[in-house]
Parts: structure tokens; sequence; C-alpha cells
């Protein structure tokens, strides 16, 4: 945490979980410090979003840098609450020079947050280097952890690092009898999971794949398997991404028939992490370059590459999910916002204007595209070519839709009645140079209108 001149206070750290927005209120734990994002940076790049996984900046109004400390934690308001008791599975490390007993003190490390922790040991007397056990962890300040949480623990002096392990409840209720098999029984139901517990672990740590490779990866038996994943898919809480046959998917889950193993399963909250950054991310390419048609699917792709673990076939599919639900469209390479219309200013459109002039007062012998960019600029340039307003014939002609179309038709008939045509009769007859004439032929034949047969053309 520091600040900024002119900027104000900034923290800095990784993004764990969810999604940060520009103008989002947060809170700050453990103390409920209330603040707003005013900017934010990724990898020293400014962002309007930021997505779980990257090193995020956060420019936050209405905090002064001595009310945060390293440690603290930026959440959505109302998503995580701060314990000071934490239920943990332990490994003491099997080269450490001494045991684990009940109410040792060690210090706990756990995102950026380094707090004291006394040991309560569960179900043993002492733990053995190499052996593994469970603990009840009281801290001497509040720490904000979920389940499944890695933390490390070490021994203050002489320092040396004992062990670590997983969060398995970050808010138990109470203190526990140390030898009760209850006890036991219930932290290692937690740990393990029900079965639609193992199998939503499973896929969010796989990302999104195939059903066999999730119950293959679970170890569960395949009955119990193929029973939480029904469950949860009847839930919403995951969510097939591929159609693996004609049957719906609400009548796989009530049929006594096995789920399709090459079914792509994704977990609705990485569905709404990655759906919800693929809409940003094309929302904020239209936000910088509002005369593009859209973003390139290719650099879409390419900025999506570590959220979708480098997969080609997980970024189609995701693709093809919301091109469906219409929550983005594609047209050739581009992907935009279904909404997302090119719109000029009013400057814009003078200048297009008087450029659209002189088009008109000669149709046929148009200015280059070098002086079109000049005249309108590249952007508007290209925005127009986009819209379909204009036709690009090569690296130096262009000319607009409807004059096109003319020519296009006139060319017909001639070859229609005569049979051929030469660049010179084209010249001739539309009254314009050799260039435009030889770069419409050229482009007639690139498009499979013409073919060229020695110095004339004939329809292919």
């Amino acid at each position: 945490v520091f600040t900024i001149a002119g900027f104000g206070t900034v923290v800095t750290g990784t993004l764990s979980d969810g999604t940060l927005h520009v103008g989002e209120e947060i809170s700050i734990l453990p103390n409920y410090i209330k603040g707003r994002i005013r900017g934010l940076q990724t990898h020293k790049q400014k962002e309007t979003f930021a997505v779980p996984g990257s090193r995020t900046a956060i420019n936050i109004s209405g905090v002064s840098v001595d009310q945060i400390q390293r440690g603290d934690v930026v959440i959505h308001p109302g998503t995580y609450t701060p314990s000071r008791r934490l239920d943990v599975s332990f490994r003491l490390l099997s080269d450490a020079s001494t045991s684990i007993k009940h109410n040792m003190e060690t210090k706990m490390f756990i995102g950026t947050s380094e707090v004291v922790a006394r040991i309560r040991l569960l179900g043993t007397q002492e733990l053995m280097p190499g052996e593994e056990g469970w603990l009840q962890l009281e801290t001497n300040k509040p720490v904000v952890a979920t389940r499944g949480d890695r933390y490390i623990l070490r021994r203050p002096s002489p320092g040396e690092t004992l062990g670590g392990g997983r969060i398995i409840d970050p808010h138990p209720e109470r203190r526990y009898k140390r030898f009760s098999q209850k006890t036991i029984t219930r932290l290692q139901a937690i740990a393990r999971g029900t079965p639609s517990d193992i199998i939503i672990e499973t896929a969010e740590l796989l990302g999104a794949a195939p059903l066999k490779e999730i119950i293959d990866r679970s170890n569960l038996e395949q009955s119990d398997a193929q029973s939480a994943t029904k469950e949860l898919l009847h839930s919403g809480l995951i969510l097939p991404l591929n159609k693996v046959n004609e049957n719906k998917w609400s009548d796989l889950i009530a049929e006594d028939i096995p789920l399709p193993p090459n079914m792509i399963i994704i977990t609705q909250r990485q569905w709404n992490l990655i759906s919800e950054e693929l809409i940003q991310t094309v929302n904020a390419y239209h936000q910088t370059y509002p005369l593009r048609q859209g973003m390139p699917r290719e650099e879409l792709k390419s900025r999506m590459y570590h959220s979708l673990k480098s997969s080609n076939q997980l970024f189609n599919l995701v693709m093809n999910k919301l091109v469906k639900e219409n929550k983005l469209a594609e047209s050739g390479p581009w992907v935009y916002l279904p909404n997302h219309t090119i719109q000029f200013s009013p400057q814009q459109e003078q200048r297009i204007n008087k450029l659209l002039n002189r088009f008109t007062s000669s149709p046929y012998a148009t200015p280059s595209i070098k002086d079109c960019k000049a005249t309108i600029g590249e952007e508007e340039f290209n925005a127009l070519v986009a819209l379909n307003s204009f036709v690009v014939v090569s690296n130096d002609v262009v000319f607009r839709r409807d004059d096109y179309e003319t020519m296009l038709q006139e060319i017909r008939a001639l070859l229609n009645k005569q049979g051929t045509i030469s660049a010179a009769e084209v010249r001739d007859h539309f009254h314009t140079s050799r260039k435009y004439a030889l770069a419409l032929l050229e482009y007639l034949d690139s498009v499979g209108i013409t073919q060229r047969v020695g110095d004339v053309r004939k329809l292919r």
C-alpha cells in the first residue's frame, strides 16, 4: 500500500477470485473500511476491469494510506468475513527439526498476511516430522480465509518453516474437545466433501474438461459421480459447453442413463468469470476503437490466453455459447457486442461528406486510398469499408459501393453481349484511366467473377 501524488491511495496484490471494475464500491478487511475503485492497472497497463490471477494495482478513493496494512484484503462488500479461529489440515515437513505439540505458538502466513497463531492439536498428543494431522489455529488478529486456501506455519525463533496445509473451515463455531472422534470424522468429511463438492472442486481445478477426465480425477465411484453431476447440472452449479447428442440435457438428467463422457463441463462460477471477462474485453475494445466493426477474434483469444488455459477448444466453446445467447456476435474475423453500431461525430460526418462529394463528381476516377485517409482519417476510412460504403479493389483504388455495383452490372452486360472485354474497353466505357480499369478487372478476377484469357477477360 502506498500513495501517488495526484491519485491518492494505491494497493497492489494478486486478484485471487472474482473481478474488479472501475467505479465499484469495495470493502477492505479485516477492518471493514469502505472505498471506491478510482482506477485499475495490471502489469502497468490501465484497465477498466481486472480478472483473477492478475497482479493488480487499485487506486482507491475515500481511504487514506494509513488505514490499510499489508495483509488486508479488498473484497466486494458482504462476500467474506474475517476470523480468528480456523480449522485446518496440516503436514509437518519431514526434515523439520521439531515435532508439533498442543498450544505451540507459530507464525502463520496466508495470502499476504503474517499473524501469530496458537496451535490446538486435534486427535493426537504430538505430530512428528513427515506426519499429517488436524489443527485448530487461533490467531492474534483477524484473517480473511475461505475453504481450500493454503497457508504456511513457521517457528518464530529460531526461524524455521514447519509445514503447511489447507483451510478446512474458516469459521468453526467453537473450540473442540481435542480427542473427540466426532470432531475428527467431521473434519475428514468436510475435507473430502460430498460427491457434489468433489465434482465442483475437480471441475474448478481443471477449468473446463470432459466429464470422463473430471470423474477420473475425482476418484469417485462412477455411480456416485454420475449422480452428483446430474444433481449439479439440474441445480445449474455446473454447465455443459458442448452438444454431444440430440437429447436435451433435462432428458439426460432425468433418465436413468449415464451422462456422455465427452460432455465438456464448466462450473457456473467459472462461466460467470470467463463470460464476463470476454464481454468486458470486447466492450473495452469498442470504447477504445468506436469506429471499428469489432475486435479481431484472434486478438480476443490471445487476450484470454491465461483465463482459458491456452485452450483453443475452450475458447471456441465459450464463444459459441455466448453467441447463441446473443451476448456476443461474430462476423468474419470480428467479434462485437450485438448492440454495437459505428456512429460518426458531426465533425467526422462533415469530413466524410466532403470526401463523398469528390466521389460523386468523379465516380470512376476516384481519390486514392492514401488521399481518402488523409482527408477523413484512417479509422474513419476503415469504418466506411466495414459499413460496406466503400469497396477496396486494390492497394490504391477504392470505389463507392453503388458505383462499383453499377460498373459490375455494365461489365456483365458487355461480356454477355460480346463475350470478352479488354482493359482499354473498360477504360473507354467509363471514361477513366487504365489504372482504374486494370485495378477493377484484377479485383473481379480475384473474386471469381471474371477470368483472364490473354489480354482480355471473360465471365468465369
